[in-house]
């Protein structure tokens, strides 16, 4: 039985915010900073307007956390006073008001952040960068540098923004910049700060090969920056990145490798007396020994941890640790039970276990952490469902994943589910077990097509980074053959001036050097030519490997062959991968068909029409959604939530049928948006009513319409994308245009199915002739 894990490591979760944080902190505030009171006492005598926005950004960081609609008051009254009217004031004032504007920006940003209001935060981060950009043009010599700082830091906060956004590409972007703007300044502590975030940013996409390689990246200046230095300096980055790379062995499970780097760690906070990272680094000892199966050391390292925070009064820290021993006494109750076969009742482990996941409950409740709350209300279930109290554990799992429903959270209440159809099923009550079981199964095969997703977003993210490499190693080689023949020829120009009794030498010389030359640039070229193709090599690979996981979500053949008596499919994309997709589904007693045209076609088509199948299998499987105009009104509702909050018009165009069957008739729901369906009746054409407006952010707003049809036997219904019509060709060079295809399909109406494709592909073919094709081309054909 899975358990629902405590064990995450309070290093690995402050890592990447932890880090951004020591930054800003280092830039708002002193070490000398006073406290809230004495703060308080300063604003209130009078002061030089910048010294004034100085203590209120003081004052509005000190109170972040626990009075966070305080602290922004106090930014925006900063940034009020950093905008004033500056004409007449001299240069030296108006850059220091500037720089205090871009500050409260700055700061602002972040509060917004943790206030949880994202596309402000980035609106107010984006603003500082702008103020930061004209600091640092300003002509102010002593501005440069400090601009400079400011625009890492902004980067900085930005990339923890879009991360905390799921942007995963564009954090990292903001983290890289973020890097460049540091080592500009040479400040090897801020440098390895931002190595450490960029190695947390792989370690959460799960690339753990770079969060390894940049956490050591960042060691290594952490070390040359405290050469020299008393021992007793300020070593949390050194610390926290060492934890960060024990996080990176551990979930790997090389827990040898994990326990040395967190002893280090250990050792370090022991040496700087902190006390709070000393409790974690100790809980992250325990998770590993745990890990390993040595329970007994395990908790013994939870409770060293447990006693020191409970002496800091830090209750996230008491519960995390109590949940953790609550695991732990589990597992060994689990040991006694099957090595000695111990009598439930007689087993004190469990009872420990229950009591330890109790009080963590308590703490969770009294914090209000839903997530912390149904993970133990989910583990309370499971240790009474193993001391086979199965009425008293099925209160809790209910508790347990209803709680993780409120706050999304699915591998939680996958896990609770799954011990609900244990206990039902230990209970002999096969009819509630097997909707806990389905329930089960249809949020693993969730998670699992989620994971998937991440994947190929992660894929696509080193297929960026190598490929900026790759573009700035061959830029970087570039770059010396033009200066070495500058040197080459300037050399030329000074033999040439010694005289004529040196000519003939200096013209030897001078061919020689130029073979030469001639030699190293044929080497450099062929070198550069060497690296591109090995680089497009790569680029392709990484492409045909998502156009698998993309054909792997399409309708299969066995579904469209189960549900049509008779059908041909022609998909032809433009590129590798395509925006254009056709999905199935069946549901019920149902048979669902879709073909659709994504925003856009290669690979960020690919990522919509990934996103879009997504969301309509989201629609039928897990909302209950079977009429399809409100499949595609909440497919638009989930694209606009995820990916048009800052204006975007990304979406699809779509044709979705539901199909079900009578006796001597096939009865049709269909909704369209900006394609239409064409029937074939007759000997007649219809083409079929749609919405104007497609799936995604748009002009119109109102809801999709649904329409009915029965179709019976001879029919043919026409599902297609614009890709065929828009296809230019023929003697004049112009679209095809629908008419021509409605036409065409028509005309070959009564012939076999693969017929029909067939004729389509050749007519396609004929009239694109030598010119490229346009756009990804899929009609579907469905007789009755």
């Amino acid at each position: 039985m899975t358990w629902i894990s405590f064990k995450i490591s309070l290093s690995s979760r402050i890592k990447k915010v932890g880090c951004v944080l020591g930054l800003c902190i280092s830039f708002l505030l002193s070490a000398q900073t006073p406290a809230i009171d004495s703060l308080q006492k300063v604003l209130a005598s009078p002061l030089p307007d910048t010294s004034r926005i100085n203590v209120l950004l003081d004052l509005a960081w000190k109170l972040r956390s626990q009075k966070n609609d305080t602290a922004i008051l106090l930014g925006k009254q900063a940034l009020e006073l950093s905008t004033k009217n500056k004409s007449g004031k001299d240069r030296e004032l108006k850059s220091a008001l500037l720089k205090s504007k871009a500050r409260s920006l700055h700061t602002l940003g972040w509060l917004y952040y943790i206030h949880g209001n994202h596309s402000v935060a980035l609106s107010f981060c984006n603003q500082a960068l702008i103020c930061w950009e004209e600091l640092k043009g300003s002509g102010d010599i002593r501005m440069v540098r400090k601009a400079t700082i400011g625009l890492s830091k902004t980067f900085g906060n930005m990339g923890v923004i879009y991360f905390a956004q799921s942007k995963d590409s564009l954090g990292l972007d903001c983290y890289f910049k973020a890097l460049k703007m540091k080592e500009e300044t040479g400040d090897k502590k801020d440098i390895a700060a931002t190595l450490s975030n960029i190695g947390s940013a792989y370690y959460d996409l799960g690339d753990y090969p770079r969060a390894l390689e940049f956490n050591f990246k960042a060691l290594k200046m952490y070390d040359d920056f405290l050469k020299g230095k008393a021992m007793d300096s300020d070593r949390t980055g050194e610390l926290i990145t060492l934890g960060n790379i024990g996080n990176v062995y551990w979930i790997q499970h090389d827990f040898e490798k994990g326990k040395e780097y967190y002893f280090k760690a250990l050792d370090l906070c022991k040496l700087a007396g902190d006390k709070r990272e000393t409790a974690r680094q100790l809980g992250n000892i325990g998770n590993v020994y745990t890990d390993e199966g040595n329970n007994a050391t395990g908790i013994s390292y939870y409770l060293q941890a447990l006693t020191i925070f409970e002496g800091l009064k830090d209750n996230g820290g008491i519960a995390r640790n109590l949940a953790n021993m609550g695991a732990a006494y589990v597992n060994e109750g689990d040991s006694a039970v099957n090595k000695d076969n111990v009598l439930f009742a007689k087993n004190d482990r469990y009872p420990k276990g229950l009591e330890c996941f109790e009080r963590a409950l308590k703490i969770k409740e009294s914090l209000g952490d839903k997530n912390g709350m149904a993970n133990n209300l989910a583990n309370i279930g499971m240790t009474l469902f193993k001391e086979k109290k199965y009425p008293e554990a099925l209160v809790y799992e209910m508790r347990g994943a209803e709680m993780a429903r409120t706050y999304k959270g699915k591998n939680t209440e996958m896990q609770a589910e799954e011990i609900l159809y244990k206990t039902f099923k230990g209970m002999g009550k096969t009819n509630e077990a097997l909707t806990h079981y389905e329930k089960y199964i249809l949020l693993k095969d969730t998670l699992f097509a989620e994971a998937r997703q991440k994947e190929v977003v992660r894929k696509e993210m080193n297929y960026i980074y190598e490929k900026k490499e790759a573009e700035l190693k061959i830029k970087s080689e570039a770059q010396e053959v033009v200066a070495a023949e500058g040197k080459k020829r300037q050399q030329f120009v000074i033999y040439g001036v010694v005289g004529v009794l040196l000519i003939v030498i200096v013209f030897s010389v001078f061919l020689f050097r130029r073979f030469k030359i001639t030699q190293k640039q044929k080497r450099i070229i062929e070198q550069q030519k060497h690296i591109v193709e090995e680089s497009q090599r790569e680029i392709i690979d990484s492409i045909n490997y998502a156009k698998r996981i993309q054909y792997s979500l399409l309708a299969t053949d066995s579904m469209l062959k189960k549900h049509l008596p008779d059908y041909f499919v022609l998909f032809s994309p433009k590129d590798i991968v395509s925006g254009d997709f056709y999905w199935a589904a069946e549901y019920k007693d149902s048979f669902y068909l879709a073909v659709c045209d994504s925003t856009g076609h290669g690979v960020p088509g690919a990522f919509m029409s990934i996103l879009n199948i997504g969301f309509l299998s989201e629609a039928v499987k897990e909302k209950d959604i079977t009429k399809p105009n409100e499949i595609l009104n909440y497919v638009r509702a989930r694209l606009i939530e995820t990916i048009s909050k800052e204006g975007q018009q990304d979406g699809m165009d779509c044709i979705l049928i539901k199909i079900k069957r009578t006796e001597n008739l096939v009865d049709v729901e269909y909704a369209a948006a900006n394609n239409e369906p064409v029937l074939l009746r007759d000997g007649r054409m219809n083409e079929l009513a749609k919405d104007k407006m497609p799936v995604g952010k748009g002009e119109k707003t109102d809801g999709f319409t649904l329409h009915t049809l029965q179709l019976r036997k001879g029919d043919s219904l026409i599902l297609y994308t614009d890709g065929y019509a828009d296809q230019f060709g023929g003697p004049k060079g112009k679209k095809f245009k629908y008419k021509p295809l409605n036409e065409l399909l028509l005309a070959n109406q009564y012939k076999p199915c693969q017929e029909q494709k067939e004729v389509l592909v050749s007519a396609f073919v004929d009239w694109k002739g030598e010119l490229q094709q346009v756009d990804d081309v899929t009609v579907i054909g469905i007789r009755i």
